[in-house]
C-alpha cells in the first residue's frame, strides 16, 4: 500500500508538473501574441500617418497646379503668341489675330 501511495504521488507530482510547463508555454504564446498584435498595430498606424501626409502633399501639389503652374503655362502661350504677332507685323504682314473679318 505504501508503494502504491508513492506511486500515486510521484505520479500526481509529474503530472502537476506537466500542467504547469503547459500552462507556462500557453502563457507565452499568449505573450508573444499580445505583443505581434501591438506591432501590427504599430505598423497600420504609421501605414495610416503615411498615408494622410501623401494626401496633403498630393492636395498641395494639386493646389500648386491649379492655382500657379495652369496660369503660368497659358501665359507663356499668350506671351509666345504676341511675340510671334509682333514678328509678323515686324514683316510687313497683318497678324491672323488681328485680321478684320468683313461681312
Amino acid at each position: 500500500m505504501a508503494n502504491a501511495a508513492q506511486a500515486w504521488r510521484t505520479g500526481s507530482s509529474h503530472f502537476v508538473a506537466a500542467v504547469e510547463a503547459e500552462k507556462k508555454r500557453v502563457d507565452t504564446i499568449n505573450r508573444l501574441m499580445r505583443l505581434e498584435r501591438q506591432s501590427i498595430r504599430g505598423v497600420h498606424e504609421d501605414i495610416k500617418l503615411a498615408a494622410r501626409r501623401d494626401e496633403v502633399r498630393f492636395n498641395q501639389l494639386g493646389h500648386m497646379l491649379s492655382e500657379y503652374i495652369s496660369p503660368m503655362v497659358f501665359e507663356s502661350a499668350d506671351i509666345e503668341d504676341l511675340y510671334n504677332s509682333v514678328q509678323i507685323l515686324n514683316n510687313g504682314h497683318i497678324p491672323y489675330r488681328f485680321k478684320v473679318c468683313e461681312s
